[in-house]
This record gives C-alpha cells, structure tokens and sequence, in this order.
C-alpha cells in the first residue's frame, strides 16, 4: 500500500515537472498526474506507506525541497508556488 499526499490541480510545465520529478525521487516518492473524468487535471506523490512519523519526513522533505528549488518562469507562477508552500506548512503544522 502507497501513501499519497500533495494532491494539487495546478498544472506544470516541463521544467517544473523535470524538477519536481526529481525532488521526489531524492526521497523516496514519485509523481502521479491525470485527468480525471468529472474533476479534471490532478497531480499528487506517492511513497511507500511505512506509517508515521516516516510518510510525515517524507512529505515535509518533498515539501521543502519544492518550495526550495522548484522554479517559477513568472511572477504569477511564483506566488503560486508561495501560496502552495504556505498550504503545506499549515497541513503540516496540523499534524
């Protein structure tokens, strides 16, 4: 069984995706996107499910590592990706 966490409907573009990719793979998850019937464009990562407090180390590196390095090609995109990593630090601070 996978954990899935990010669960995000903004699409990337290649370089993003490159990035993104690669962040996740550094720790341990990958990225899964499709196009839902009736929901649409969907992203979110998977890891192996090994309980807490591991998917929550997991979760917050890829995370990090995002919101670190990921860049935006424009300043709309840019505060996207703050608005997005401010999203994960109040998810994460809930736990």
């Amino acid at each position: 069984m996978e954990h899935m966490f990010g669960v995000s409907h903004q699409k990337l573009t290649r370089a993003q995706r490159k990035q993104i990719c690669a962040v996740a793979e550094r720790h341990g998850a990958y990225l899964v996107e499709a196009d839902l019937p009736g929901i649409g464009y969907q992203r979110w990562f998977c890891c192996q499910n090994l309980g807490a407090p591991f998917d929550g180390d997991v979760e917050r590196a890829v995370a990090e590592g995002i919101a670190g390095e990921v860049r935006q090609p424009d300043a709309e995109r840019r505060n996207a990706l703050l608005a997005q990593r401010e999203a994960w630090r109040r998810l994460l601070s809930v736990r």
